[in-house]
């Protein structure tokens, strides 16, 4: 078992990042991470291999297709 420090916690990404995915965990068939949406936002990520878990940590959300 590996214990992730920050897991679950919105990490600011680094200045210059291509994007707002921060990536706290890299395994062969998994990746953890952070990626803030804000208020009214749009999910402009690319179709990719990996499926994902959307947690909204504050206020509502609406995830359509």
């Amino acid at each position: 078992m590996e214990i992730i420090t920050g897991a679950g916690e919105w990490a600011q990404p680094a200045a210059g990042a291509a994007n707002d995915w921060v990536e706290q965990l890299k395994v062969p068939d998994l990746s953890v991470g952070t990626y803030c949406i804000p208020a009214g936002g749009v999910d402009d990520q690319s179709p990719h291999t990996e499926d994902e878990i959307y947690v909204v940590t504050a206020g509502r959300a609406r995830i359509g297709a």
